[in-house]
């Protein structure tokens, strides 16, 4: 639960400063990266469950650097992600939050709210929420 705690604070944060500033910040996503390495080492589920996780961030963060769809904060966010949650529950927060952001740019687009951004961390942390209210209701 404390491994949840972290990823959750974590986003709560990023989807402000996304919100606000169309930012996610390395100064957050790079320390709770190293965390999530150090901590599946020595107390969790290994360096490999760590790695895996981390894999799937770094393959999103490779495809916003080419596509430029979304930010390489968003993808930063879902390698430290990753590095706590492993492969799967990360894979998962990805899935959710590309459906919310697509919601999202439905109603943006019936509302004709023109050259408007969406902070898509806002829309991962959305995605650790509904997966934290998946795993609890399990």
């Amino acid at each position: 639960m404390a491994v949840y705690g972290v990823i959750l604070l974590t986003t709560l944060y990023c989807a402000y400063t996304d919100l606000k500033n169309y930012l996610i910040y390395n100064k957050v996503t790079v320390p709770v990266f190293i965390g999530g390495i150090i901590y599946h080492t020595v107390l969790g589920n290994g360096f490999l469950f760590s790695i895996k996780g981390t894999i799937i961030g770094i393959f999103i963060l490779i495809l916003a650097a080419i596509t430029k769809k979304i930010g390489e904060g968003d993808g930063k966010l879902l390698v430290a992600i990753g590095s706590w949650l492993g492969w799967l529950p990360t894979f998962l927060v990805l899935i959710i939050a590309m459906m919310l952001a697509a919601v999202w740019t439905l109603f943006i687009h019936l509302k004709k709210i023109l050259n408007r951004k969406i902070p898509f961390g806002v829309c991962i942390f959305g995605g650790v929420i509904l997966l934290g209210v998946v795993i609890l209701s399990l």
